[in-house]
């Protein structure tokens, strides 16, 4: 399971979870059960695989009062019950939930938990486009996440930082965000993490009024690139989210024929991410 978790490749580590499943049996209460359940459903709610999350969430729930009720597995667990529930269009008890964890996490020495409560509350946020709204999150997690490694949970924070920009605006701030992540991101983060700053940095073009023709073109190399890496990765959501892209780049760039294949694929693959 621990190695699982450091496998930056989704498929890879999926295999990994199935086959440790087949060789160990369970009963009661395992700290490796609990934490496989948790890794599964995770990725469940990554790749937007809504029904299977739910399944893996009853069975990983089930464990829960094995637990403390402020212990950190135990949030963890909720802030993936929370995901769960925006998914599902329960938007406002998903942030009633998270602001209680919240609570929780300010008592608490654990600054990388509040940081996990921060950004769960912030996609949410963004999610339902309070931009706005999510700022005194987005500040409050820049100033805990000031010295953290630079690893999959920086580069997920500055993501949400260059999204929350976007809407704003703030269009160069945004893609100057983005492009400083590139190096530390491609060698060290995970699978979904490069995919999803690729995606939000071809959405910088995709949004900017003053991008040039060769800017877009750029942007569709780009978009290619991420359409890859989702299509190797069986992430439906992601690959929808890139021929969305695609689309919109070629009808700036007046190329009708390759909007409409892209868009064709985009209903294709939003479909397959339902």
């Amino acid at each position: 399971v621990n190695i699982a978790s450091l496998d930056p490749d989704p498929k890879r580590r999926r295999e990994i979870l199935e086959a440790d499943g087949k060789d160990f049996e369970w009963h009661g209460y395992s700290g490796y059960h609990e934490h496989k359940l948790q890794l599964l459903v995770e990725d469940a709610l990554n790749q937007g695989r809504w029904a299977e999350a739910r399944s893996l969430f009853e069975r990983l729930a089930c464990l829960a009062p094995a637990m403390e009720k402020d212990s950190t597995n135990h949030i963890e667990i909720r802030v993936l019950e929370a995901r769960l529930l925006q998914s599902q269009g329960r938007e406002e008890l998903a942030r009633r939930e998270l602001n209680s964890l919240l609570e929780v996490a300010e008592t608490r020495a654990n600054r990388i938990l509040k940081i996990e409560v921060l950004i769960a509350l912030v996609e949410l946020h963004i999610g339902t486009g309070e931009h706005v709204a999510s700022l005194p999150y987005v500040l409050n997690l820049l100033g805990l996440a000031e010295d953290i490694p630079f690893d999959n949970m920086l580069v997920r924070i500055r993501i949400l930082v260059a999204q929350v920009q976007l809407a704003l605006g703030q269009t160069k701030e945004a893609r100057k965000l983005l492009r400083s992540c590139l190096p530390h991101a491609l060698g060290n983060c995970d699978a979904k993490i490069k995919t999803e700053l690729g995606l939000v940095l071809v959405e910088t073009y995709v949004v900017d009024s003053n991008a040039t023709r060769e800017d877009l073109r750029e942007a569709v190399d780009k978009a290619n690139e991420v359409e890859s890496a989702a299509r190797k990765t069986d992430h439906f959501k992601q690959l929808s989210q890139a021929y969305y892209l695609k689309a919109r780049l070629y009808d700036r760039l007046d190329d009708r024929k390759k909007r409409n294949e892209a868009a064709h694929m985009f209903n294709q693959a939003s479909r397959l991410a339902a």
